[in-house]
């Protein structure tokens, strides 16, 4: 499914769906870092790991105190993208995640993976992946 949601409200008479379960999903785990690839200046990042724009906004954010690691768990196979911002700038920390969310870090999660991946925190101006 595409955007995670099976809209059954309008009937769907006579027809047969298939469900696949795993406890074998993927994870995603790492620390954020500054632009330069040193140590966050900011107390506060926040981080997201979504596979469309839509989900980056949400349940899919997790503030992250500077040092401390971020983790994500259960993921199903797909491609994914990972960001992160200063939470400490000013603005609208949802227009820039929507913004930078195309030029994010592409990951590509399979079943059982489990991934360490340090993430640079992304500005307008710049960008800035760890490879």
């Amino acid at each position: 499914m595409s955007d995670s949601v099976l809209d059954f409200s309008r009937g769907v008479n006579g027809a047969q769906i298939k469900i696949a379960v795993s406890r074998n999903g993927g994870q995603v785990s790492g620390k954020i870092l500054a632009e330069d690839g040193g140590p966050l200046k900011s107390s506060l990042a926040l981080v997201c790991l979504a596979e469309i724009p839509c989900e980056a906004i949400g349940n899919r954010m997790k503030i992250v105190e500077n040092g401390a690691e971020f983790t994500y768990i259960g993921l199903r196979p797909g491609k994914y993208h990972l960001l992160a911002i200063d939470a400490g700038r000013p603005g609208n920390w949802q227009s820039a995640v929507r913004a930078l969310f195309p030029k994010a870090q592409e990951i590509e999660i399979h079943e059982g993976d489990r991934i360490e991946k340090d993430v640079k925190v992304m500005t307008k101006e710049g960008g800035g992946v760890a490879p």
